[in-house]
């Protein structure tokens, strides 16, 4: 698992055009909205990245 770290996420709107976007593509996903991350299985990072960016949220690999 990678945890993606999403750092537009703001209010509970952001929180619900993510969750919607991701279950539309069928990613298996957590998201935190208090940290700020989304877990998804690691062949699955390029994939969320790509439709995070298409909602113009910036992620990146927390380490």
């Amino acid at each position: 698992m990678t945890k993606l770290y999403v750092k537009d996420i703001h209010c509970k709107k952001c929180v619900a055009r993510i969750e919607n976007a991701l279950n539309d593509a069928n990613i298996d996903f957590t998201l935190n909205f208090e940290d700020k991350t989304i877990e998804v299985s690691d062949d699955m990072v390029e994939k969320t990245i790509s439709e995070l960016d298409d909602l113009a949220f910036t992620a990146e690999i927390k380490k």
